[in-house]
């Protein structure tokens, strides 16, 4: 995994106030819309699991794919807020961290917090759109450096009887880079009395960013796994 992780974390310090899309938290929320006055506590964390990439300058190009050979954790916690049926309001919190990667003894000094503002306001039954502020702090060593990065999205949501599937596809841009994060997940729901229910998320996350440099362009991917605790009350 130190592989793939520094040099993309590097990139993105390289990059300034450009963002690249790393992923942090879920993007899932209960298919049946939560009350209003409703709160909604999660933690969870996403794994990183593939990752490809491809540039070109000039005439010559390149692409590669890997998967990881380590397991990184990217924890992550959030509260939202129901304004009504399907309009909430709230944040989350992640870390990304060498520190946090399994089965290695050594480091590189890599350190990421992401503190994500984010709204979803309600335009149909199971349709939604969503912003998300994306605040991070990126840190490599001695360099250092914040970046705030504003995606705009849909997030659309299939009752199955039992749950359902929530797709969620966001789109943003940072001076030179464009941003595409976006998830599928399934809402397994879980009653814990008259009101309160436990949700369960499990989810994939792909993270693409297009980078845009003069004669140069290229871009990469990664491509996440996880798993989300929810609690609605």
């Amino acid at each position: 995994m130190r592989r793939l992780l520094f040099p993309i974390v590097t990139l993105s310090l390289g990059l300034g106030a450009s963002a690249c899309s790393l992923p942090h938290g879920s993007l899932a929320r209960p298919v049946s819309p939560a009350g209003a006055g409703s709160s909604l506590i999660s933690a969870g964390a996403m794994v990183p699991f593939a990752a490809v990439g491809g540039g070109s300058s000039g005439g010559d190009s390149a692409f590669e794919g890997a998967t990881v050979d380590r397991v990184l954790v990217v924890p992550d916690v959030g509260y939202d807020y129901a304004l009504n049926d399907r309009t909430y309001i709230g944040f989350d919190v992640s870390v990304w961290s060498d520190n946090l990667i399994l089965q290695s003894d050594t480091t590189d000094g890599i350190f990421a917090i992401f503190v994500n503002p984010r709204w979803e306001y309600g335009v149909m039954e199971n349709l939604s759109l969503t912003v998300d502020g994306n605040l991070a702090f990126l840190s490599v060593d001695d360099a250092k450096t914040p970046f705030f990065s504003p995606t705009f999205g849909m997030r659309y949501y299939l009752d199955t009887g039992f749950g359902g599937l929530i797709v969620s596809q966001q789109i943003g841009t940072a001076f030179i880079t464009i941003t595409m994060p976006g998830s599928l997940a399934y809402d397994i729901p879980i009653p814990l009395g008259d009101t309160a229910k436990l949700h369960l998320f499990p989810e994939v996350r792909w993270d693409p960013t297009f980078i845009f440099t003069g004669d140069a362009s290229g871009g990469f991917a990664l491509f996440s796994g996880g798993l989300t605790f929810m609690f609605q009350i």
